[in-house]
């Protein structure tokens, strides 16, 4: 499309009208993004409490476009973009335009046409505040308003596929099958996407929160921290923290690929037959997407490290340099084909993290009065936590021989 398109839906509530405005632009794939800098989408949204005359869809015009930097007003509740889909929305355009409807198969493989990166609601950029919507709409409850946002993106989506491939063929263009529409939701690349989660898990938000508040309120109750007898390591936290954030990054700012990873691979979730060859991996109740660094980590942390895991005399705590090369090599001869420079440059970095890791959790466990690990005596998870700081020091003392 050159030219901007412009649609209202309108929607009624307990006799309450509810507008979302579309408009939807061509957007050349070198302007596209959905990174939150991205200063140009294929459609941008707005939901509106009441009806629209000429005057205020002409303000919209010029404002929601603009998404952040434009102006809003307490009549709008909800401000919204959305990109299309890469691998789908022009294919779909394509099939229908041709008059045939695009293979179900490929539909599954994406699910959606549309994929929202911003959904903006409760008095940002001057949009009604939450206080305010409880107040003159029927969206009392959280996200209720953004959800049904979403879900008329969603509709519009479809619509804008059809009016797609109706411009690129007139006498041809043919409208999707509802069998078809089924199949089709919206992509989400917002926090809005945990609100389903969170509404649907009230126990494990619970859970979540209560750990960390556990945790702070064990703290608080040190009344002399230099005098703790975990003291020492409370302040180490830090310091590994500094030092093995490049590992932590590679996963949350997503700087590797994410794959299917074990996340428990200490050897002896490893099943072996009677000559001691491995035959395969168990305990699968933990794989999930992950980085190969966890799995690898873990490997080094629980197979090179010269100690028992809760050994007190940390002077034999320390890394076996030829249990680390061993593992590395034999680990790299199956992978180096899969994996690209940044995943091989920061493995040796990952025995420390993980070790650094399980210390946490011990020291963790330790200061809640040691009701997860199952413990000998009262300071087994600290001496855990000593042990695994210290093997995890000493890889990072070695580091450079290591790479």
């Amino acid at each position: 499309m050159a030219e901007k398109e412009l649609e209202k839906v309108g929607i009624t509530i307990n006799k309450n009208i509810y507008s979302l405005v579309c408009f939807s632009q061509h957007l050349d794939s070198v302007d596209r993004s959905d990174r939150v800098i991205a200063e140009k989408w294929d459609t941008a949204y707005s939901l509106i409490n009441g009806k629209l005359d000429d005057q205020e869809l002409d303000r919209l015009k010029k404002n929601v476009p603009l998404q952040e930097s434009g102006r809003n007003s307490s009549k709008e509740l909800i401000l919204s973009r959305a990109n299309k889909s890469v691998r789908l929305f022009e294919y779909v355009a394509n099939c229908l335009s041709n008059g045939l409807q695009p293979d179900i198969n490929e539909i599954n493989k994406v699910g959606y046409l549309l994929r929202t990166t911003a959904v903006y609601g409760s008095g940002k950029f001057g949009l009604s505040d939450f206080v305010n919507t409880k107040e003159v709409t029927d969206f009392n409850q959280p996200f209720r308003a953004e959800m049904l946002s979403v879900y008329i993106i969603r509709e519009f989506s479809v619509e804008l596929v059809e009016h797609v491939a109706k411009k690129q063929n007139p006498s041809k263009a043919v409208k999707l099958e509802d069998k078809i529409k089924q199949h089709l939701g919206i992509g989400n690349s917002t926090g809005l996407g945990m609100a389903p989660f969170i509404v649907n898990h009230p126990t494990l938000l619970n859970n979540w929160i209560l750990s960390r508040e556990k945790v702070l309120k064990k703290i608080r109750e040190i009344k002399n921290v230099k005098s703790h007898p975990a003291a020492d390591q409370i302040a180490m936290v830090t310091l590994f923290t500094q030092q093995l954030l490049p590992v932590w990054n590679l996963d949350a700012l997503s700087l590797v690929r994410k794959r299917v990873t074990h996340n428990d691979t200490k050897f002896n979730n490893v099943l072996l037959n009677q000559l001691n060859k491995g035959c395969c991996v168990i305990d699968l109740d933990t794989v999930m997407p992950g980085i190969v660094h966890y799995d690898f980590g873990d490997g080094i942390r629980s197979s090179a490290c010269t100690a028992a895991e809760d050994e007190s005399d940390l002077q034999w705590v320390s890394l076996d340099r030829n249990r680390f090369f061993a593992f590395k090599e034999g680990y790299l001869e199956a992978a180096k084909d899969e994996l690209d420079a940044t995943e091989i440059q920061f493995l040796p970095l990952s025995g420390a993290y993980m070790a650094f890791i399980m210390g946490l959790r011990f020291l963790t466990d330790y200061m809640e009065g040691n009701t997860y690990y199952k413990i000998d005596h009262p300071n087994h998870n600290l001496d855990r936590c000593k042990n695994q700081f210290k093997l995890s020091q000493d890889i990072l003392h070695q580091l450079n021989d290591l790479k």
